[in-house]
């Protein structure tokens, strides 16, 4: 006969079972992470920029390094990254160190800025600690430099994220962990994935919960190339030209380029007076533009083409938002090209990305064993994922 005592242990154990959540890493978007820089006898164009600092300051992001054109300019020389046309790699400007803080933690990709204003990631992970998770526990953040693309991340940033898998995996008593991404951080977790056997990630990985996943580039950033994007940002703030400038250094803007694993090469992208350009000509617009390094680098990075072909090897689980004629997907150009565009043609996708890239996810059900299950929500965009409600009952599903 059962005892009592017996019978108590045998449902606190079920109960424990029952409730067990899976502990989750969070790999965040391009601009998702923040970032400090050191300057050390920096060489600098303007008087008033520093040469050098005594220690790390906030890069990104200090919301009055753009209030004005001196700061402004003092900020691009110091985030912008330097092309070597040689050894086809970017890295930082001479005299500029940087790193990510806040490894395993959330606190710096819960928001942009370092004051709180701008909000990212922090409604969900409120949502999180509501449900009982625990920050730097069995809710962890992977913080990282998100101007380069996915196999050129510094810092051994996927050694880094394969330890802190691991660590994350013992410390919550061998559960398995789950990996969630956001944006461009779909792709970074993609070429991260390609790099694992599979017996480790059967032995570490739940799932991958990719959230608004840019799979096959976006249109919008053919706008960031051409003409410059400042995400809300008013004009009379800052100067368009001069963000343009640095947004065209960042490899990831450059991997995040539309990719032809996902539109026909006679797709049209852009329009001007006297020329229409499909996606074939991109190496031609690039150049056309005053950029011809960008055609000839981004032949040296991964692409979303051939990360496309790999095999995730562990169950997914894609969450995106889609809002009827929202997300550009053709610029037309007329006097002032390639500064400003006369207008925008848009389609179906989340405001940032079009739909026809966040529906690459359904690609997997043919690549992988591995269940891969898709929703969609009406009426929500690119980061508003994080704050509704029905992803967040997801989500608490899921994990």
């Amino acid at each position: 006969m059962v005892s009592f005592k017996t019978l108590l242990l045998l449902v606190l154990c079920a109960e424990n079972i029952l409730t067990k959540k899976s502990p989750v890493v969070i790999v965040p978007g391009t601009g998702g992470s923040q970032l400090e820089g050191k300057l050390v006898n920096k060489p600098t164009k303007s008087w008033y920029c520093y040469s050098s600092t005594s220690s790390y300051f906030t890069l990104w992001l200090q919301i009055s390094s753009l209030s004005n054109a001196l700061s402004l300019n003092c900020w691009i020389d110091n985030f912008k990254l330097v092309w070597d046309m040689k050894s086809m790699t970017a890295s930082n400007s001479e005299g500029v160190l940087t790193r990510t803080q806040g490894w395993g933690d959330t606190s710096t990709i819960e928001t942009l800025d370092t004051n709180g204003l701008v909000k990212y990631t922090r409604p969900m992970i409120d949502y999180f600690v509501s449900i009982g998770y625990v920050k730097g526990k069995d809710l962890r953040g992977a913080p990282y430099d998100f101007r380069y693309s996915p196999e050129y991340i510094p810092d051994n940033f996927h050694d880094k994220l394969k330890n802190l898998i691991e660590e994350t995996y013992t410390m919550n008593g061998d559960s398995k962990v789950s990996l969630l991404s956001h944006s461009y951080g779909c792709p970074v977790t993609l070429y991260f994935l390609s790099l694992q056997t599979k017996a480790w990630k059967d032995l570490y990985l739940k799932q991958w919960i990719a959230l608004s996943g840019i799979f096959g580039g976006t249109i919008q950033e053919v706008l960031v190339y051409v003409s410059g994007y400042l995400e809300g940002i008013p004009s009379f703030i800052v100067d368009k030209k001069l963000i343009r400038y640095e947004q065209r250094l960042s490899t990831s803007n450059l991997f995040m380029l539309p990719s032809l694993e996902l539109w026909s090469a006679d797709q049209e992208i852009l329009e001007t007076r006297d020329k229409k350009y499909k996606l074939s000509d991109m190496d031609a617009l690039l150049t056309d533009i005053g950029f011809p390094e960008g055609a000839k680098m981004r032949h040296h990075i991964v692409n979303t083409s051939s990360l496309m072909q790999t095999s995730p090897g562990v169950p997914i689980h894609c969450i995106y938002g889609n809002i009827p004629n929202s997300t550009v997907k053709k610029l037309i150009y007329d006097d002032d090209f390639p500064d400003n565009p006369e207008g925008m043609v848009n389609g179906d996708g989340d405001g940032t990305v079009n739909k026809e890239s966040l529906e690459l996810c359904n690609r997997f059900k043919s690549k992988q064993s591995e269940s891969v299950d898709v929703m969609v929500v009406d009426g929500v965009n690119h980061n508003g994922v994080f704050a509704d409600p029905s992803v967040m009952q997801k989500l608490s599903q899921l994990l």
